[in-house]
């Protein structure tokens, strides 16, 4: 129990240094945190019952929706307070940003802008939409906005995207920002190539099978000059990658990091987090919940990467290959050393 309260204690004064908030929401907020790290569920009334106290269950879950329902939490503001620090660690290297989308629950999808590293995209910023279908080039315009000036000049900035996110306007959205893509492109997008018009099916590329075409224009409105990478590795279909600069093999490697967000999305959902078992049904209040989720995901990076850096992988490993996450090895090493009776600190990584 007092390692707990200790481990608040650090929770809490980490919070006050980055968010302007009340004592009253940062003290909620801390145990929020703290019940998810040893409840791994969102689901309210198994998180207050990890949270220590004499009140009654019915209670704490109570303060934890009050929490959720508080509009003082700005979600946009602090998730930007936290995006700035972790982007200040990257000086002169390739960001490799992700842009996607997933399902929450029936009714809602989130939305969100996150950086490729170690096999894994962390959320940056983001938003809970409602609505069904594919998102509009003027809602993800919206998250890539707020990312920009937090990025050094010195970085070299690729966007990836899936098929949603293949519209000429955001490829456009890049080259004005100085920013580079690896947008993959669906395959009965129309493609002037070599003085002639033609859908990317056409090509019947098969597998093992890589083209590429320099200065093409993309839809029938003539959108362009970019280039294109063509390639049929793993999987049910090939890639039609549209990228600005000139294509080789390493742009199928570049756009492979784009998966990343698979490994994050296990992490959030039944590996981990377990996401999905919310049953909130308000936008507003799933959008603190994932404030929540991403504050918890990087203490579980940072104690991955402890457990790396300290030699002490084997120790929850079988084997040599390397069979969790950093999220989970994270997850395993917390709570252990919680275990052992050791004091753990809260903290979050450097992403560099």
């Amino acid at each position: 129990m007092k390692e707990k309260y200790r481990l608040h204690y650090t929770t809490t004064q980490l919070l006050c240094q980055w968010f302007n908030l009340s004592d009253a929401v940062i003290e909620v907020f801390s145990w929020f945190i703290i019940g998810i790290l040893f409840a791994k569920t969102v689901t309210l009334s198994k998180i207050a019952a990890k949270i220590p106290g004499q009140t009654k269950l019915p209670s704490r879950t109570q303060r934890l929706w009050r929490w959720l329902s508080n509009p003082k939490v700005v979600v946009q503001f602090l998730a930007e307070e936290v995006a700035k620090r972790w982007l200040a660690n990257f000086r002169n290297t390739t960001v490799y940003l992700v842009i996607d989308r997933t399902d929450i629950s029936n009714t809602h999808w989130l939305l969100f802008v996150g950086i490729a590293y170690r096999g894994r995209t962390v959320p940056l910023i983001w938003q809970v939409l409602s609505n069904r279908g594919s998102t509009s080039f003027r809602q993800q315009a919206k998250l890539l906005k707020l990312i920009v000036p937090m990025i050094d000049n010195s970085c070299k900035v690729v966007l990836l995207g899936d098929r949603e996110f293949r519209s000429t306007a955001l490829m456009n959205f890049c080259k004005r920002q100085g920013w580079h893509f690896r947008l993959r492109l669906k395959c009965d997008t129309w493609i002037r190539a070599n003085r002639r018009w033609f859908q990317l099916r056409d090509l019947n590329i098969e597998r093992g099978e890589s083209l590429f075409f320099t200065k093409v224009y993309i839809t029938k409105n003539r959108r362009g000059p970019y280039h294109l990478a063509c390639c049929w590795l793993d999987g049910d279909e090939p890639w039609y990658i549209a990228t600005d600069e000139s294509p080789t093999a390493k742009t199928f490697f570049e756009f492979d990091k784009r998966f990343y967000v698979e490994a994050m999305f296990s992490d959030f959902k039944k590996r981990g987090l377990n996401l999905e078992d919310t049953r909130i049904q308000t936008p507003q209040r799933i959008n603190r919940l994932m404030l929540i989720v991403v504050i918890a995901y990087l203490f579980l990076i940072q104690q991955g990467m402890r457990c790396v850096r300290d030699g002490k992988r084997r120790f929850f490993e079988k084997s040599r290959r390397r069979f969790y996450s950093l999220a989970r090895l994270g997850s395993l090493h917390f709570e252990h050393r919680f275990d052992g009776g050791e004091v753990v600190q809260f903290a979050l990584p450097r992403l560099c």
